[in-house]
């Protein structure tokens, strides 16, 4: 490879990354440094880059801070799947220039050309709200939120007439709906309360003027949206009864104002996926999420005949996730469910979608964790630490600020394999300062999770001096989570209102009470006592 960058996310990229070769991978990569430098496989050279590339965007760095992040990311994520793959870092024009003109000297010269280029003529002609628009939308399909955001707020001032270039008497109802439609899915990325509040009102915003300017389709893809806010915000019961409402509207295709029928097609199949996740994630009976599994079924087959990739990547994800939850022990259901979300790992791949990426591979982590327990195949644990560690690198390719939660939560899963793979010195440093993270957030919660696994950390590793203290240190830090729940009314609360809070606490607190009985039996009897007086009644 020559010449090529890598970082064409949407196209290339993926393809090369994830098929298997098992030929030679020579990668000429440009460096101004006097002695060129061969890497190959074996040096773990291409995992080190991206660990460093990834730590820097967690600690807050965008790519644009970081030189040649994304090209460093995206090159070494192909090199690292490759049996054996070769970089040459240096002067790579050099190595060109003598091997076309071998009998010449080599000579670099600077070609003073401006890095970006002349003009086209016709971009003059664009308008001020669609350039900021066409903006958005590359922000938006590279995964930057918060660029695509503030691009989008900038839009919707100019086509309401308050920026500049901007022109009301121009502006359609129509652009001004388009706008405040995409600007409201950007904010339902962004994932916030308050993010979650400003979608919901763009949407119900562009709906009265899809309406009013009778796009009906565009009206029930809007609705659809909201449905999905709903939804997310576990609004069930409005979120249902939103969608009965649109089956009253459109259950014939009498749409007008020029939609397409693929578009009404893909707003229909939409329904389905809507209902499944209401049915299989909202309501926890059984014949509920047994209802949705058919609808998702028959919406997937209608993605796939329509030709909807993303949309049928959205469903067999949900397939996947509601199998995983109502499986039990159920192996067959379990491994079901793995194959729905690996099918839409690959449909991902090819459209470049890092979230979802990154949702499928710890979704499929966590299936076969646990199928690694049921079945006692030590190789399906390998495979799901190999899964979570996937998913982190999806994530770096996501807006920094937007990454840090996801972030957490893989890394405690990738700690919690590890842990139970007996991998105690990979393990502890990761969970250390996932626990660190959960402290600064307040999450008191999640920090005991962590907490409980960091015990079992200082369990195993037996052969340090030091393991009595840890174990000690941090069931102490346990027994004061919950001692103050003792007291704590607004803790208590959370008991009653989420009740898996309850049953995890039960069990951290009988887990760390267990595992430090030898070295301090008067932490354990304590921490069984709080255990006795929170959740014997739960």
């Amino acid at each position: 490879y020559l010449g090529y960058s890598g970082c064409d996310n949407f196209s290339v990229q993926p393809v090369l990354c994830h098929c298997q070769s098992k030929r030679t991978t020579l990668w000429m990569w440009y460096e101004w440094r006097e002695r060129m430098e061969l890497e190959d496989s074996s040096t773990e050279a291409y995992e080190r880059d991206m660990n460093e590339v990834g730590t820097l965007v967690s600690e807050g760095k965008s790519f644009s801070e970081i030189s040649r992040g994304m090209e460093i990311l995206s090159t070494c994520e192909i090199l690292a799947e490759r049996e054996n793959a070769l970089r040459l870092r240096g002067k790579v024009s050099d190595i060109m220039n003598a091997t076309a003109h071998p009998d010449h000297d080599v000579v670099i010269k600077g070609t003073g050309v401006d890095p970006i280029g002349p003009i086209p003529e016709w971009t003059k002609d664009i308008s001020a709200i669609d350039r900021v628009r066409g903006a958005a939308k590359l922000y938006s399909r590279a995964s930057c939120t918060d660029e695509a955001i503030t691009f989008l707020e900038e839009a919707n001032r100019l086509v309401s007439g308050e920026g500049k270039g901007g022109d009301d008497n121009n502006a359609t109802s129509f652009v001004k709906a388009q706008i405040l439609k995409e600007l409201g899915n950007e904010y339902e990325k962004a994932s916030t309360s308050e993010s979650y509040a400003k979608a919901l009102s763009c949407y119900n915003a562009a709906f009265t003027l899809f309406e009013s300017s009778s796009h009906s389709t565009k009206a029930i893809e809007t609705r659809l949206d909201t449905v999905n806010v709903l939804r997310r915000t576990r609004r069930f019961d409005e979120a249902e009864d939103l969608l009965e409402a649109l089956e009253l509207i459109g259950t014939s295709n009498d749409h007008n104002g020029g939609d397409s029928d693929a578009a009404f097609q893909k707003t229909s199949i939409r329904r389905g996926l809507m209902k499944g996740l209401i049915l299989g994630m909202g309501r926890r009976d059984t014949e509920s999420r047994g209802k949705a599994l058919p609808i998702l079924q028959e919406a997937a087959n209608n993605a796939d005949e329509g030709g909807f990739v993303g949309l049928r990547a959205a469903i067999l994800n949900a397939s996947g996730l509601i199998k995983y939850q109502m499986a039990g022990n159920s192996i067959d259901l379990l491994q079901s469910g793995a194959k729905d979300l690996d099918a839409a790992f690959r449909l991902n791949i090819y459209i470049g979608d890092a979230r979802s990426c990154f949702q499928q591979m710890r979704n499929v982590g966590l299936i076969h964790a646990k199928l690694s327990r049921l079945t006692d195949s030590p190789e399906l644990l390998e495979q799901a630490i190999t899964e979570f560690k996937r998913g982190e690198k999806f994530l770096f390719r996501l807006s920094k600020n937007r990454i840090m939660g996801e972030l957490l939560e893989i890394r405690f899963r990738l700690g919690e394999s590890l842990v139970a793979a007996g991998r105690f010195d990979e393990a502890e440093p990761i969970l250390s300062k996932v626990r660190e993270e959960r402290v600064n957030q307040a999450d008191w919660h999640n920090e005991a999770r962590t907490l409980e696994l960091l015990v079992k950390c200082a369990y195993g590793m037996k052969v340090s001096g030091n393991v009595s203290v840890e174990l000690s240190k941090r069931a102490n830090q346990i027994k004061l989570i919950y001692e103050d729940a003792l007291t704590n009314e607004s803790k208590q609360e959370r008991f009653v209102k989420v009740p898996i809070t309850a049953s995890n606490g039960r069990q951290i607190l009988q887990t760390s009470s267990h595992l430090v009985k030898d070295v301090d039996l008067n932490l354990s009897m304590e921490l069984q006592k709080i255990s006795d007086s929170l959740f014997n009644n739960h």
